[in-house]
């Protein structure tokens, strides 16, 4: 299915779709809608930063792992205001954290389970990995300094470092805890977007 708002075309597959209803069909806590919404205002954190910015995408879709956005080839964004929509998302997340933290201060716990996951989202992100927003930023922030090829080594030594970090770490935990994969599988999620953006 394929949408239009001004000149971005908004393509939504049908892989997209079935995954979706997949996951809610699966999805017995009932928590899945919070994950899924602080998804979309991660993502909206970066396209609205975007359109201030006039950096207007050319395409944008909706696929089974996650927002692809296709920039405008014509639109010319500076070093720092890439790093600004790159970390744009994690802002977001960080800001609804807070605010659900003083609503907790205020009137009791009932927003825990949304900070953690917009927190644990915000984290995941800022991970310096080339396919992440903090690899991007990083990217961006290099830029200013280096040539590409150098910016390209640098970057990749540090994917990797923070890959087997995770990696260790999540065999760790699955050791320890001998049935927790969440770790694990985030570093075998990084390393195979790592692998495919080389």
């Amino acid at each position: 299915m394929t949408l239009k708002y001004k000149r971005t075309k908004i393509k939504i597959s049908f892989w997209f779709a079935a995954a979706s209803a997949l996951l809610c069909a699966a999805d017995k806590s009932g928590k899945l809608p919070l994950g899924v919404a602080a998804a979309f205002l991660h993502e909206s954190g970066h396209l609205v930063t975007m359109f201030i910015l006039g950096d207007e995408p050319d395409e944008i879709a909706l696929l089974p792992t996650g927002m692809r956005i296709k920039r405008g080839e014509n639109t010319r964004l500076s070093f720092k205001q890439g790093a600004l929509v790159a970390l744009s998302g994690v802002a977001v997340n960080l800001l609804i954290s807070t605010l659900m933290c003083a609503s907790n201060l205020l009137f009791g716990p009932r927003f825990d389970y949304a900070i953690k996951v917009n927190l644990a989202l915000a984290a995941f992100n800022l991970l310096p990995v080339d396919s992440l927003d903090g690899g991007r930023a990083l990217t961006c922030l290099l830029s200013c300094r280096f040539d590409p090829e150098k910016i390209r080594k640098i970057t990749a030594v540090i994917s990797c470092a923070v890959l087997f970090a995770v990696g260790s770490l999540g065999f760790l935990l699955l050791i320890r805890s001998g049935y927790n994969f969440t770790m694990l599988l985030t570093a075998v999620y990084l390393t195979v977007l790592f692998v495919t953006s080389c």
